[in-house]
């Protein structure tokens, strides 16, 4: 991705978007809402939302470095 266009970098701002909303899912499903806590998942869901953030938080930069 040589280009630094806001249009280019729309797809990984909506694939950050989708892997946020992934591990929210994956957060609520394996919690102590549903009865004895999945902790495997837990731990899946609560990293797949710190890449989340971080990829999030690369691709604002890229933005803001022109």
């Amino acid at each position: 991705m040589t280009e630094r266009d806001p249009q280019g970098l729309l797809k990984p701002m909506i694939a950050a978007a989708l892997l946020f909303v992934g591990g929210l899912v994956i957060l609520l499903s394996a919690g102590p809402f549903t009865g004895d806590p999945d902790w495997q998942n837990l731990l899946g869901g609560g990293v797949m939302v710190g890449v989340a953030v971080l990829y999030y938080l690369m691709v604002r930069r890229m933005t803001r470095r022109r």
